[in-house]
C-alpha cells in the first residue's frame, strides 16, 4: 500500500454544519420566492392591483433573476462563495423588508408637468398609467430583489 494515500486524520464534521447551512440556504431562497404568492391578495388590495398589475410584480423578479444569475456565478467564481453568499443574504434581507414596506401612492409625473399621460392600451381600452406609483417602487424592489438573490445557486 502507497503510505501518501493513507489519511493522517479523521474527517471533521465541519461537512455536516456545510451541508446544513447549505439545505437552509435553500430551502430560505425558495420561501423568498414564493412567499409573495401568498400574500397577493392582500398586495392586490392595499396598492390598488389589478391582476395584470400583479403578473408585472412577478414578472420583475424573474427578469432580474434571470439576467444576474450568470453574473451571480461569476462573482463566485471570481470573489469566493462565503463573500458572495453573505452579500446575497443581506441583499435578499433588505428587499424582503422593502417589499413589505411599499406603501401606496400615485404621482403623475407627466400631469404634473402639463403632459400627456402615460397610457397603456389594453384591447378595446386605454388605461393612464401613473409613472411613479406604488406598483413601479414595487417592480423595482422586486426586480433588485431578483437580481441579488441569483447569485445564491451558481
Amino acid at each position: 500500500m502507497n503510505p501518501t494515500l493513507v489519511p493522517t486524520s479523521r474527517p471533521t464534521r465541519v461537512r455536516f454544519i456545510v451541508l446544513a447551512f447549505i439545505c437552509t440556504l435553500s430551502v430560505l431562497t425558495y420561501l423568498d420566492r414564493i412567499c409573495i404568492s401568498r400574500v397577493r391578495e392582500d398586495i392586490q388590495d392595499e396598492l390598488l392591483l389589478s391582476d395584470f398589475q400583479m403578473g408585472l410584480v412577478f414578472s420583475a423578479f424573474m427578469m432580474g433573476y434571470l439576467l444576474f444569475e450568470v453574473p451571480g456565478g461569476w462573482m463566485g467564481d471570481r470573489w469566493g462563495s462565503r463573500r458572495v453568499l453573505t452579500r446575497i443574504v443581506l441583499w435578499w434581507s433588505v428587499f424582503t423588508a422593502l417589499t413589505g414596506s411599499v406603501f401606496y401612492f400615485s404621482w403623475d409625473l407627466f400631469a404634473l408637468l402639463g403632459w400627456e399621460p402615460f397610457v397603456v392600451y389594453l384591447g378595446d381600452r386605454h388605461v393612464a398609467i401613473p409613472v411613479l406609483s406604488s406598483l413601479f417602487a414595487l417592480m423595482l424592489v422586486r426586480f433588485l430583489f431578483g437580481c441579488g438573490e441569483a447569485g445564491a445557486y451558481p
